[in-house]
Protein backbone atom coordinates (compact mmCIF):
# COMPACT_ATOMS: atom_id res chain seq x y z
CA UNK A 1 0.00 0.00 0.00
CA UNK A 2 2.95 2.01 1.01
CA UNK A 3 4.32 1.80 -2.46
CA UNK A 4 0.82 2.75 -4.23
CA UNK A 5 1.06 5.73 -2.02
CA UNK A 6 4.54 6.86 -3.30
CA UNK A 7 3.53 6.54 -6.89
CA UNK A 8 0.47 8.02 -6.81
CA UNK A 9 2.13 11.24 -5.03
CA UNK A 10 4.89 11.22 -7.91
CA UNK A 11 2.17 10.95 -10.57
CA UNK A 12 0.44 13.64 -8.74
CA UNK A 13 4.18 15.82 -8.56
CA UNK A 14 4.36 15.12 -12.29
CA UNK A 15 0.87 16.39 -12.50
CA UNK A 16 1.75 19.75 -10.69
CA UNK A 17 4.48 20.08 -12.55
CA UNK A 18 2.64 20.02 -15.90
CA UNK A 19 -0.13 22.37 -14.76
CA UNK A 20 2.33 24.80 -13.72
CA UNK A 21 4.34 24.56 -17.04
CA UNK A 22 0.91 24.89 -18.70
CA UNK A 23 -0.57 27.79 -16.29
CA UNK A 24 3.42 29.53 -17.21
CA UNK A 25 2.40 29.20 -20.96
CA UNK A 26 -1.31 30.42 -20.57
CA UNK A 27 0.35 33.25 -18.72
CA UNK A 28 2.86 34.31 -21.13
CA UNK A 29 0.54 33.61 -23.93
CA UNK A 30 -1.50 36.57 -22.45
CA UNK A 31 1.32 38.59 -21.69
CA UNK A 32 2.16 38.52 -25.30
CA UNK A 33 -1.48 39.19 -26.28
CA UNK A 34 -1.95 42.14 -24.42
CA UNK A 35 1.26 43.77 -26.28
CA UNK A 36 -0.36 42.88 -29.58
CA UNK A 37 -3.12 44.45 -28.01
CA UNK A 38 -1.64 47.66 -27.47
CA UNK A 39 0.87 47.85 -29.98
CA UNK A 40 -2.73 47.25 -32.36
CA UNK A 41 -4.14 50.20 -30.80
CA UNK A 42 -0.89 51.89 -31.11
CA UNK A 43 -0.56 51.18 -34.95
CA UNK A 44 -4.67 52.12 -34.95
CA UNK A 45 -3.87 55.86 -33.60
CA UNK A 46 -1.39 56.13 -35.76
CA UNK A 47 -3.45 55.56 -38.59
CA UNK A 48 -6.02 58.10 -37.42
CA UNK A 49 -3.68 60.42 -37.28
CA UNK A 50 -1.93 59.46 -41.14
CA UNK A 51 -5.48 59.54 -41.96
CA UNK A 52 -6.14 63.13 -40.14
CA UNK A 53 -3.04 64.57 -41.66
CA UNK A 54 -3.78 63.33 -45.65
CA UNK A 55 -7.69 64.79 -45.51
CA UNK A 56 -6.20 68.28 -44.12
CA UNK A 57 -3.54 68.33 -47.02
CA UNK A 58 -6.32 67.45 -49.29
CA UNK A 59 -8.27 70.33 -48.15
CA UNK A 60 -5.34 72.76 -48.44
CA UNK A 61 -4.33 71.10 -51.80
CA UNK A 62 -7.90 72.12 -52.96
CA UNK A 63 -7.29 75.65 -51.47
CA UNK A 64 -3.91 75.94 -53.46
CA UNK A 65 -5.46 74.96 -56.70
CA UNK A 66 -8.51 77.20 -56.37
CA UNK A 67 -6.08 79.93 -55.78
CA UNK A 68 -4.21 78.93 -58.82
CA UNK A 69 -7.11 78.92 -60.38
CA UNK A 70 -8.49 82.57 -59.60
CA UNK A 71 -4.99 84.00 -60.83
CA UNK A 72 -5.02 82.19 -63.89
CA UNK A 73 -8.12 84.00 -64.92
CA UNK A 74 -6.92 86.91 -63.29
CA UNK A 75 -4.10 86.77 -65.66
CA UNK A 76 -5.80 85.38 -68.96
CA UNK A 77 -8.13 89.21 -68.08
CA UNK A 78 -4.99 91.40 -67.83
CA UNK A 79 -3.70 89.41 -71.04
CA UNK A 80 -6.61 90.22 -73.21
CA UNK A 81 -6.69 93.62 -72.20
CA UNK A 82 -2.50 94.08 -72.98
CA UNK A 83 -3.48 92.45 -76.20
CA UNK A 84 -6.37 94.96 -77.21
CA UNK A 85 -4.43 97.73 -76.21
CA UNK A 86 -1.34 96.48 -78.52
CA UNK A 87 -4.13 95.98 -81.34
CA UNK A 88 -5.64 99.42 -80.42
CA UNK A 89 -1.99 100.97 -80.83
CA UNK A 90 -1.39 98.88 -83.76
CA UNK A 91 -4.05 100.63 -85.95
CA UNK A 92 -2.84 103.77 -84.67
CA UNK A 93 0.02 103.32 -85.71
CA UNK A 94 -0.90 102.38 -89.48
CA UNK A 95 -3.10 105.98 -88.95
CA UNK A 96 0.26 107.52 -88.39
CA UNK A 97 2.38 105.90 -90.76
CA UNK A 98 -0.03 106.67 -93.15
CA UNK A 99 -0.47 110.57 -92.84
CA UNK A 100 3.38 110.92 -93.09
CA UNK A 101 3.55 110.85 -96.42
CA UNK A 102 0.77 113.12 -97.10
CA UNK A 103 1.92 115.53 -94.06
CA UNK A 104 5.61 115.92 -96.58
Amino acid sequence: LRGEVRELRAAQRGQDSALKEIVGDLWDMWVVENELSVDLRDVRAAEQRRDSALQQLRGELRDMRAAAQGRLEELSGRLQEVNTVEKSQDGTLKEITGELPQMR
